[in-house]
């Protein structure tokens, strides 16, 4: 069965899912936190994660 094609406006008008935080009430934004880890033998490694950030950890996040 051959795939749908979908044009560059079908994606636009995609509605994201927005996900509110449940203590401030603000909307939730996924970003991608980095920190630098020295490991045991003197070499600096990247470690990532997707943190979600709103309007009560975003000083916390952003220091």
């Amino acid at each position: 069965m051959p795939r749908k094609l979908t044009t560059f406006a079908d994606k636009v008008k995609k509605e994201k899912q927005v996900v509110y935080c449940p203590k401030c009430g603000g909307a939730i934004e996924q970003i991608l936190y980095v920190t630098s880890v020295r490991s045991s033998s003197g070499t600096w490694k990247f470690k990532q994660k997707h943190v979600g950030v709103c309007k009560c950890n975003h000083d916390e996040i952003y220091k």
